[in-house]
Parts: structure tokens; C-alpha cells; sequence
């Protein structure tokens, strides 16, 4: 998996006191949903986004790549 820009959604509005978990993602606020947009560079940093998400007790609703790079 190479380096991609990535959408997350939770459930809930989380502030901005939340978004310390979240370093270096924008967070957009829409409705009761927050979705956390960012460039992601590796599975293993995912992996970690996921597991924040985990442990904070939120609801994950998507994960999308918005773009791809071409594969080599």
C-alpha cells in the first residue's frame, strides 16, 4: 500500500480538544458526523488512525482513499 489521502467519518461532532488524537488530519464538522481528511503515508500509520478511533470509544462510519497514486 503506498501513500494515499485519506477520509475517515465518525459519528459525532468531535472538538477541537478531540483533535489532538488526530495530528495532522483536517477535521470537518457536518451534520453529527466528523469526517477526519489527511494524507496518510503506510498501512502501519492506518493501522494507527484505526485504533485511535478504537480508543476513544467512536463509531467509525468510512474509510475511503481519496486518491491513488500509481502503483510502481
Amino acid at each position: 500500500m503506498g501513500a494515499h489521502t485519506y477520509r475517515l467519518e465518525v459519528q459525532g461532532e468531535l472538538g477541537d480538544v478531540a483533535g489532538w488524537a488526530f495530528q495532522g488530519m483536517t477535521l470537518r464538522r457536518h451534520h453529527g458526523h466528523t469526517a477526519l481528511v489527511g494524507f496518510v503515508r503506510d498501512q502501519a500509520e492506518l493501522s494507527g488512525l484505526l485504533q485511535r478511533v478504537w480508543d476513544l470509544g467512536l463509531t467509525l462510519l468510512s474509510v475511503n482513499a481519496l486518491d491513488r497514486e500509481s502503483e510502481p
